[in-house]
């Protein structure tokens, strides 16, 4: 494998040229490369992924985040849309409309072609979440010791520790030893009075 630095960033988007995180897998035919492998790099140098896990779930963020862009634009271009229509349709009325009600009106007529857009723009918001949850789960983890810590104990308790002599640890104990009264001093025996 690849022994520098450069070398081993330029064969970490080799899963992006080949095989399941391929151009054709997120990229459209027109859209920029280099604009999502910008992407991709910056979340490789955010979350700088130690294990073959962490970079798949690293280059999922990269296509979550480049299909919430697209999501972003289509649902730019159908308002754009909408409003245009709206805007030809009512271009002959004497007042000027609130753009708003005009996008409004324009919306209205395609609704259910309107609502395919935020419908998936939803879903890979809560991919983005989910996959960013788990990375950030897996660096705390990555950043705790590999030993557990050692335990010690402390000598000065307020429980006798010792489990011949403290009457909660060793009910053998006989009735002479263990006081029935609480003021009563161990080996005291009760008075008659």
């Amino acid at each position: 494998g690849p022994k520098t630095a450069e070398g081993k960033a330029r064969s970490s988007l080799n899963a992006l040229k080949h095989g399941r995180f391929s151009r054709h897998g997120s990229l459209l035919n027109y859209e920029c490369d280099r604009a999502f492998l910008d992407i991709y790099r910056q979340l490789l140098a955010t979350w700088s992924p130690a294990n073959r896990f962490e970079a798949n779930l690293v280059q999922q963020l990269a296509h979550i985040e480049w299909s919430l862009f697209r999501c972003r634009a289509i649902e730019t271009g159908l308002l754009e849309s909408a409003y245009n229509r709206q805007d030809n349709a009512l271009s002959g009325l004497p007042h000027p409309i609130d753009p708003l009600d005009r996008l409004a009106a324009g919306l209205d007529r395609s609704i259910s072609v309107s609502s395919l857009p935020s419908w998936i723009s939803l879903r890979i918001t809560r991919l983005l979440h989910e996959r960013t949850s788990t990375l950030r789960t897996l660096d705390v983890y990555r950043k705790l010791p590999s030993e557990p810590p050692q335990l010690t104990h402390s000598k000065s308790r307020a429980i006798d520790s010792n489990p011949q002599t403290n009457p909660q640890t060793n009910p053998e104990r006989t009735a002479s030893e263990t006081p029935a009264d609480p003021g009563q001093t161990p080996g005291e025996t009760p008075s008659n009075s």
